[in-house]
Order: C-alpha cells, then structure tokens, then sequence
C-alpha cells in the first residue's frame, strides 16, 4: 500500500482533500466515499450510483412544489406497480 500525504483545506462550508495527480483521479469526477471509523475510502462512482443521487437530489427539490390545481388524487396506479 502507498501511503502519500496530503491536507485538507476550508472551500466554503466544506473541506475539501487535496489528491496528488499520481493517485489517477481525474477533475471533475464523480466518487462514492465510505467512512470506517478514521478510514475514508474513495472510489469513483458507478453510473447508478451517480444517477441515484441525480434522482434523489430532484426529488428533494419537488417536495416544496404545491400540487398542481385539478389533479384527480384518486388516479388508480395499481396496474403500474403502484398502490
């Protein structure tokens, strides 16, 4: 195991890690971080990893959209794996 050292630094309201280049991630890359205790293990992110959180990020900026007038609440979903 390679053991580099590198620091943290204050971006805003987060800390953002320091990589050196020869650790081979690219800019701009999406990663998955783990934590273990003091262990911190990154990863690029599987697409459906990515898109999971693209999705959870839209659903979270609907949920201050009001109901759309007119909308009948009693739509029968049960034939597209809703109930």
């Amino acid at each position: 195991m390679t053991s580099i050292k590198s620091r943290t630094i204050q971006s805003g309201d987060q800390v953002a890690l320091l990589l050196p280049a020869e650790l081979g991630f690219a800019a701009d890359l999406a990663v998955t971080i783990e934590r273990h205790g003091d262990v911190l293990t990154i990863r690029p992110a599987t697409t459906a990893v990515v898109q999971s959180h693209e999705l959870l990020a839209l659903i979270d900026g609907l949920e201050g959209v009001a109901p759309t007038a007119g909308i009948d609440e009693d739509i029968d979903f049960s034939g597209y794996g809703r109930s």
